[in-house]
């Protein structure tokens, strides 16, 4: 009797250290990496890109400008289309979610930091960071049965993030 007891108490307190949500948030820690260090690098080659045909003299100063902001936000979109392909074949729970949100608060993040120089290691470091930490905050959110509660605490968590990053 007293040893199904502690089983039962065993399996309630689990939830902490059950190696399948260690490996969940593995796959979302890992797959956040690697989507923020490819952002930059494909934002680096657009930005290349950019550069030849919009600063080449005869367009409009203002677009040559705002050549990298382009080439970051093409660059997430494209990535982050791929991330939910990839999330979906890691068996993430509403990958689709995960990526639109991350999408949402990666969109002015560059502008944020300052990030001048693309190819840079900051630029690396810190995308990848925060998308990592992005993807694995929303598939922890979204690993819930319940969406409409998962839902909501996400756009809470969304419009959080978004104040404190806006201050």
């Amino acid at each position: 009797m007293e040893c199904q007891e502690e089983n039962q108490i065993e399996k309630e307190y689990s939830f902490v250290f059950d190696t399948k949500i260690i490996s969940y948030l593995f796959k979302l820690l890992v797959s956040g990496v690697l989507a923020g260090a490819v952002i930059v690098f494909f934002g680096y080659l657009l930005d290349l890109l950019f550069s030849k045909t919009l600063c080449n003299g005869s367009s409009e100063p203002m677009m040559c400008q705002f050549r990298k902001d382009y080439s970051i936000n093409i660059s997430l979109i494209a990535v982050m289309i791929t991330s939910i392909i990839c999330l979906t074949k890691l068996k993430i729970k509403r990958a689709s979610f995960v990526g639109i949100l991350a999408v949402i608060l990666l969109w002015s993040f560059g502008l944020k930091l300052g990030l001048n120089d693309l190819f840079s290691s900051y630029a690396y470091l810190s995308y990848a960071l925060m998308t990592a930490l992005l993807f694995m905050l929303f598939g922890w959110l979204f690993r819930m049965r319940n969406f409409v509660v998962a839902s909501i605490l996400s756009i809470l968590a969304l419009v959080v993030i978004k104040i404190v990053t806006f201050l």
